[in-house]
């Protein structure tokens, strides 16, 4: 009885043993995994702050990161648009980007600026290509109103004179294409259109978009056009030389 109780007893310490072995291989491989750093997003290396093999302590920076895929954009809106932005039609410009950029999603902050009265609008844009960076100032197109239908000309096809502005129109007549003077009325500017609230323009028209500097009413004028020129059917742009 006596060999049995003392057998059990090391079988007990052992058994406690066995457990803080057990305890310590857990606390040493969670410590291994905290030594491998996972980048949170895709991005670029652009500052090492430490080298192989050196002794970095508990919340030192190792890198600085930055986005390479997608990237958030964060806009300033003025409190009177905060229920009527539409944020399925937003369109994003960047400086030193030629085209708008879509995002890919939108959300709204609940952090109300009393200063500025604006609200924040992130957006989630896709860059892959790398043209966006950290600290770029960056617009946006936000529409607020309700949707409609516009005819747009662009805006070198516009003449303004004083007050008034104007296209040439190409009208086909008995043979022959005339520069004909047709007065707009512009609602507003996007990019490089003008959207128009009025005018004597339909779908299908054409416009002199180069060369109109120099027409005159009625005008025979040929006329070429240009493929990327035609963007839809009824945008139809055109360059005019003088016959």
């Amino acid at each position: 009885q006596t060999d049995a109780r003392v057998a059990a007893a090391r079988l007990a310490t052992d058994e406690r043993r066995v457990a803080v072995a057990e305890s310590q291989r857990e606390l040493l491989e969670v410590r291994l995994q905290d030594m491998v750093v996972r980048a949170p997003y895709e991005g670029r290396v652009v500052t090492r702050h430490s080298e192989p093999g050196e002794w970095i302590k508990p919340g030192e920076p190792i890198v600085t990161l930055v986005s390479s895929g997608r990237i958030e954009a964060w806009l300033n809106v003025p409190e009177r648009y905060s229920q009527s932005i539409d944020q399925q039609r937003v369109s994003v410009v960047a400086t030193g980007v030629p085209d708008p950029i879509e995002p890919l999603s939108t959300k709204v902050v609940s952090d109300f600026d009393v200063r500025t009265r604006t609200f924040p609008l992130v957006l989630t844009l896709d860059d892959q290509q790398g043209r966006l960076a950290s600290g770029m100032s960056v617009g946006a197109w936000l529409p607020v109103g309700k949707y409609e239908h516009r005819l747009a000309v662009p805006k070198d096809a516009v003449i303004r004179s004083g007050r008034t502005a104007y296209v040439y129109k190409a009208v086909d007549q008995q043979g022959s294409t005339l520069a004909v003077q047709t007065p707009i009325s512009i609602a507003y500017e996007t990019g490089d259109a003008m959207m128009l609230a009025g005018g004597d323009l339909s779908e299908g028209d054409r416009v002199v978009v180069e060369g109109n500097e120099r027409l005159l009413p009625g005008m025979p004028i040929t006329v070429a056009v240009p493929a990327e020129n035609r963007l839809s059917a009824d945008r139809q742009y055109v360059t005019a030389d003088k016959r």
